[in-house]
């Protein structure tokens, strides 16, 4: 298993256990934590309508055109416990056939995708030498 896979098992872990997860840039501690309103699909916005999906089904209050071309952005009604997020983007993944992404939250920043923080540089040499002393 690669760095990157063992690092996002170790992530998905810890946030599934519900314990405070952080890590360290520039020597001050940055919390993570999942944005339970909001989730990122990899597909345009008809795809919803394409595949007959009642979105209030899945509390689902709006889907929107995403930043990034030809993606999409779904907000739930309520905050949801994350293990209920994580089952509510798994049974949209599995109805959609598409991708359906959490968002993170760090810092002030709420919509953070999982691969922006890995194609960061700098935060992935700082987890590689971490992982070198333990």
């Amino acid at each position: 298993m690669n760095f990157c896979g063992l690092l996002l098992i170790l992530f998905l872990a810890g946030l599934q256990a519900q314990t405070p997860y952080f890590y360290y840039y520039k020597g001050q501690k940055q919390y993570i934590e999942l944005n339970t309103q909001q989730a990122f699909v990899k597909d345009s916005i008809s795809v919803f309508s394409n595949k007959k999906i009642n979105l209030l089904q899945y509390g689902i209050v709006q889907a929107k055109e995403g930043a990034i071309a030809g993606s999409s952005e779904i907000y739930f009604s309520e905050k949801l416990s994350p293990q209920a997020y994580l089952d509510k983007l798994s049974a949209l993944q599995t109805t959609l056939q598409v991708p359906v992404k959490a968002y993170l939250k760090i810092g002030n920043d709420d919509k953070v995708r999982l691969s922006d923080i890995l194609e960061n540089k700098e935060i992935i040499n700082n987890f590689k030498k971490l992982s070198t002393i333990l």
